[in-house]
């Protein structure tokens, strides 16, 4: 969907910095090198599983609201491009 942090922050009722722990968190997940484009490795992923796209729904499944304890992460530990 091509959407930035402030975008889905805004859309899901988020806070900008809950979007970004839970994209470093999805990275983290998956393994993925702070270089590879996040959401062009999710696009090929849904590519690869024939899929159409991924609907509010499944975003908002993506991105849970949880409590963030700021005390879970250092300095540094998010990718420096938020929108990545």
């Amino acid at each position: 969907m091509n959407l930035t942090t402030k975008e889905i922050a805004s859309m899901l009722n988020l806070s900008f910095r809950s979007v970004e722990v839970n994209r470093y968190r999805l990275r983290k997940k998956v393994n993925l090198d702070k270089g590879i484009n996040l959401n062009e490795f999710l696009q090929q992923l849904d590519a690869q599983a024939g899929g159409s796209g991924l609907s509010e729904e499944e975003i908002a499944a993506l991105f849970p609201s949880p409590e963030v304890q700021p005390d879970e992460l250092r300095e540094g530990d998010l990718s420096e491009d938020p929108t990545q």
